[in-house]
């Protein structure tokens, strides 16, 4: 009778957490990253792309093909691959190189990185892209505008820090900068600091400045122990060095932020806290006022990489595996309805 009562309660616990389904898509078994462009869902899985209808989540096109050849990819195994949609054209970046394809999977055109490229972001006829240098003097992470030939035009925002090897540890938690683009304007924030978002025009002119009270929270043991835990199950890092294991470090605090989407005149913020199985996300306008306060399913893998999802006109799209039947599903919810 336990057991009964457990398992349903799992069952129930389930449900509430992954919201509307609306389709399985059985051909996907690792998604990464997810973008809407029109009525396609457009999905990519290693070097792979997939493109669905978001009619009938029907699909429409697999193609990608892995290695460094011309339109191949080989990801990079500490990164994701980045995808972008920019006037109908998909965008691929495995840091190394950006390649072009149409929907239909046509290769277009490519473009070696002399840097190690972390995000590319089309902005008109230019990139804001974030990278990592190497230096003698000290490493650097920022944001710089590149032209389309990739000629550098202006750096953006570029912090500090020491390589692990310098500082002989390894921060366990998201340190980068993060850029968004939206309409003609690039988004830039950084895990470092308080909660600052600088946004800039198409031309790299600082246009305005976003701030929140959004208080940083303590990291506590609980969720030590928790990515630990995930640690010594995941595939990736089985074969991590003890000694690289003991060069791990937990700041005292959280960044004030995990992820962010921007759509819609929104900002969708996603946090560190979580509640009953559900990530927190704040909702915010393009003053820094907090509109709302959700907590949502199928945001976080574990506790430090977050799920593909995204947010588009409104509705909280996002790709979930089921842990009964193991398939992923994609889910969607109207964020109107969500109090």
């Amino acid at each position: 009778m336990l057991k009964i009562i457990i398992l349903t309660l799992l069952l129930s616990l389930t449900l509430t957490l992954t919201g509307e389904k609306a389709a399985e898509l059985g051909e996907l078994s690792r998604p990464e990253m997810l973008r809407i462009d029109g009525d396609d869902l457009i999905v990519i899985q290693g070097a792979a792309v997939y493109v669905y209808s978001m009619k009938d989540f029907k699909l429409l096109k697999k193609f990608g093909k892995k290695g460094n050849g011309p339109g191949e990819l080989n990801p990079k195994p500490r990164y994701k691959m980045q995808i972008e949609v920019v006037n109908g054209e998909i965008l691929l970046n495995n840091v190394s190189k950006m390649v072009y394809f149409t929907k239909k999977g046509d290769f277009i055109r490519e473009k070696r990185f002399p840097f190690i490229a972390l995000q590319v972001l089309p902005l008109g006829e230019n990139y804001v892209i974030t990278k990592s240098i190497v230096k003698e003097s000290g490493n650097v992470v920022g944001a710089v505008l590149y032209g389309r030939d990739l000629q550098e035009a202006k750096t953006l925002y570029s912090r500090g820090y020491l390589h692990y090897k310098k500082s002989g540890r390894i921060h366990m938690l998201p340190n980068l900068v993060i850029v968004r683009q939206y309409e003609d304007k690039v988004f830039v924030f950084d895990h470092a600091g308080d909660f600052k978002i600088d946004v800039f025009d198409s031309s790299g002119k600082h246009f305005k400045k976003i701030t929140a009270d959004v208080k940083k929270r303590k990291v506590g043991n609980d969720f030590i122990s928790r990515t630990w835990a995930w640690a010594e199950k995941d595939v990736r890092l089985r074969e991590t060095s003890a000694a690289m294991r003991r060069m791990a470090y937990f700041p005292e605090y959280f960044p004030v932020m995990k992820n962010y989407v921007v759509d819609g005149g929104r900002i969708y913020v996603h946090t560190y806290r979580m509640k009953g199985g559900r990530s927190e996300f704040l909702v915010l306008d393009f003053n820094g006022k907090i509109l709302k306060k959700v907590y949502l399913a199928g945001a976080d893998i574990n506790t430090i990489e977050f799920a593909p999802y995204t947010f588009k006109d409104g509705k909280y799209i996002y790709l979930y595996e089921n842990p009964e039947t193991e398939n992923i599903e994609l889910h969607i919810e109207k964020m109107d309805e969500l109090k």
